[in-house]
């Protein structure tokens, strides 16, 4: 092998080195801005979601006999028409808080029973959540704040329903009290979807920028 070829090689390892560490850093900056993305277009969601609902007809929706009232059922249509124009979503749905610290209970879920692990059955879990199903919120620091403001969780959190990201805003009444909230759910099955996307596209990107410059190196030892 001539010193010509060999010094070709070291500069062809040394680019290969350089671009797997520069692709590594911008693939971390990528998904960061990505889940920063969703969190924020899921907040979007929810607080148009919140605008949408008609805070004195859904203060009458307060038992699971009220799934069945003229309420519940334009609230629901209300949040579903949200949950059809994102399909990203998985969940959105209305909840208040009870006399219990840290308990609130489920009021409208937008969902329809649907058997997510494919087993051909419709579980407890795959089913509408009912008005009054209590939600104990004390593990989840940002849900906690939802009545103050709209806001989405800053990690991937896991409940009995599965592992998701979730975004919150108030519902205000006539006086501009906060009295439920809209929550929305996206699974983290979703966003790794999002991330093996963006991991595709870098992969090319790298896969380009590798064979450009084994061309122009074997190119420039061949002259």
């Amino acid at each position: 092998m001539g010193k010509r070829t060999k010094f070709v090689l070291i500069i062809f390892a040394i680019i290969f080195s350089l671009s797997s560490l520069f692709f590594y850093f911008f693939y971390k900056k990528a998904t960061k801005n990505k889940f920063e993305e969703m969190r924020r277009n899921m907040t979007s969601v929810a607080v148009s979601a919140a605008m949408a609902v008609d805070e004195q007809k859904h203060s009458k929706i307060l038992t699971a006999k009220d799934m069945t009232s003229p309420e519940y059922l334009q609230t629901k249509e209300i949040l579903k028409k949200f949950k059809d124009n994102h399909p990203y979503i998985r969940y959105i749905y209305t909840m208040r808080k009870t006399n219990k610290p840290n308990i609130w209970k489920f009021v409208v879920d937008a969902s329809e029973p649907k058997d997510d692990n494919g087993d051909g059955v419709i579980s407890e879990l795959e089913k509408v959540t009912p008005v009054g199903e209590e939600y104990d919120v004390s593990k989840y620091p940002e849900m906690q704040k939802a009545f103050e403001g709209p806001i989405a969780d800053k990690t991937i959190d896991r409940d009995k329903w599965g592992w998701w990201l979730s975004a919150y805003a108030p519902i205000y009444n006539s006086k501009n009290e906060p009295t439920a909230i809209v929550g929305v759910d996206v699974s983290a099955k979703t966003i790794e979807e999002e991330y093996l996307k963006l991991r595709k596209r870098i992969i090319v990107m790298f896969g380009l920028s590798i064979i450009l410059s084994l061309i122009i190196e074997i190119a420039w030892g061949k002259s």
